[in-house]
This record gives structure tokens, C-alpha cells and sequence, in this order.
């Protein structure tokens, strides 16, 4: 009967510091980081805008669900994390839901995934996008964007440095050895 006491207690003392925990990080409402990871091409980028990092920022989520996306465009997941209370450093994921970019002109819509073993009255349910959250998924893509444009540009100008380089060092090559070949033909032999 005691160790029957001994663990219930125990079992119901983890209970009570995991809803603690879950309220606080609720109470909290935010988020520390969100990766937004492209459908198609997998290339991922990380984000701290305060819209995305909110638990409503991104889907209307307050207006309930919708019946189903209306053409939906580009997809996204993203992957939202808050920071780990055991080392302060470390990153974990929280919830994961997707973005799918709005043909019909609209901010798109949004797939709320959820994490698995979890279950909230929200998971597997299509929502609209909020203005907002749009607006912050597009700006964060883009800078994405203009950092893969820089790479580029920087990587086209090293590579034809290098070729530029390398034609220079062969045309000085190629000279001397010509240079060595006037110089042994002018000389005159012995004999």
C-alpha cells in the first residue's frame, strides 16, 4: 500500500511540473525560433520575427478553421522551437505546422501539424493565414533569397578572379619558357 502511495504521488508530483511547464511556456505565448524549411527544395532558414514566434502570429487560428485551402501555392514547414529550461542553450521543438502561399490572392493558408503524442483542438486542421504572419514568412524568405543572391554573386566573382588569375600565371609561364627557348637558340654552339 505504501509504494502503491509512494508512486502515485510521484506520478501525479511529474504531472503537476509538466502542466506547470506547459502553462508557463503558454503563459509565455512566444516561442524562441522558427524554421521555415521550402517543400520543394528543402534549403531551410531560421527566424526570430516576433509575429512568427507568437502561437497566433502566423494562423488565424481564433476564427476557427476553415473548411478546406483554396488553392494553395509554394509550401512551407515550419518548426517552432523554445529554448530547453534543463541547459539554456539548447533548442526544442515545440509544434510544427505548414505554410502553402495563397493563389486566389489571399495570405495563404496554414496546416497546423501539431507534435506527435501531443494533441490540441487545433492539430490537423487547415486555418487562414493572417496578414501579419504573411507578411513575416515572405520577408524571412526573402532575405533568404537576397543572402543566396549574395553567395552567388560573391562566388561568381571569386571563381572568375581564380580563372583570371590562373590565364595570368600561364601567360607568364608560357613567356618565360619562350624567352628560354630564344635565349638557348641565339647562343652560339660550340664546336
Amino acid at each position: 500500500m505504501k509504494i502503491q502511495y509512494i508512486i502515485l504521488r510521484n506520478i501525479l508530483l511529474a504531472l503537476t511540473v509538466s502542466l506547470l511547464w506547459t502553462l508557463s511556456a503558454l503563459a509565455k505565448g512566444n516561442f524562441d525560433k522558427v524554421t521555415i524549411q521550402d517543400l520543394k527544395s528543402g534549403w531551410k532558414v531560421d527566424s526570430t520575427d516576433p509575429i512568427l514566434l507568437t502561437y497566433f502570429g502566423l494562423g488565424d487560428f481564433q476564427s476557427g478553421p476553415v473548411s478546406e485551402a483554396q488553392a494553395v501555392g509554394e509550401g512551407y514547414e515550419l518548426t517552432r522551437y523554445a529554448i530547453s529550461r534543463v541547459d539554456g542553450k539548447t533548442y526544442v521543438p515545440v509544434d510544427r505546422l505548414r505554410y502553402y502561399l495563397g493563389k486566389d490572392g489571399s495570405d495563404g493558408y496554414v496546416y497546423y501539424e501539431g507534435w506527435p503524442g501531443v494533441y490540441t483542438e487545433f492539430d490537423r486542421k487547415w486555418y487562414a493565414a493572417t496578414p501579419q504572419g504573411a507578411a513575416a514568412i515572405q520577408h524571412a524568405l526573402n532575405s533568404r533569397r537576397s543572402v543566396s543572391q549574395w553567395i552567388w554573386l560573391v562566388t561568381a566573382v571569386f571563381g572568375l578572379t581564380a580563372l583570371g588569375i590562373a590565364w595570368k600565371i600561364t601567360r607568364l609561364h608560357q613567356r618565360a619558357n619562350a624567352q628560354k627557348v630564344r635565349t638557348s637558340s641565339s647562343k652560339p654552339s660550340a664546336g
